[in-house]
């Protein structure tokens, strides 16, 4: 079994479409709340300082282990968006996903 898995997924949408990703990501955020229990943190965020007004949406995760993550990725709720993110085409780019690993501060008092 490995350790907690921490990782930022940044997600830029094609300009005029961030509601629709948003409404869009909601299915998939309420399926991990429900139901992936070793989804640690799970939080989408809305970047409010963008270049020129770009936008993008970040989510931070942390799962229990390399287990829970692969699980999360292997959902079928998970492909599904993925599969809808690619016909809407809402997305400008592919998905950002950056593994983290922790080498100082803290994260809550």
């Amino acid at each position: 079994m490995s350790g907690q898995v921490d990782l930022v997924a940044i997600l830029t949408p094609v300009p005029g479409k961030i509601d629709e990703l948003i409404q869009g990501l909601a299915v998939l955020n309420k399926h991990v709340e429900d139901n992936e229990k070793d989804v640690l943190r799970y939080e989408l965020f809305k970047q409010t300082n963008g270049p020129d007004g770009a936008e993008c949406l970040v989510y931070i995760e942390v799962y229990k282990n390399k287990e829970a993550l692969d699980a999360h990725r292997q959902s079928e709720v998970y492909a599904q968006v993925q599969k809808v993110g690619a016909e809407t085409k809402v997305l400008a780019a592919p998905p950002d996903i950056k593994i983290l690993e922790h080498v100082g501060g803290f994260g809550s008092r």
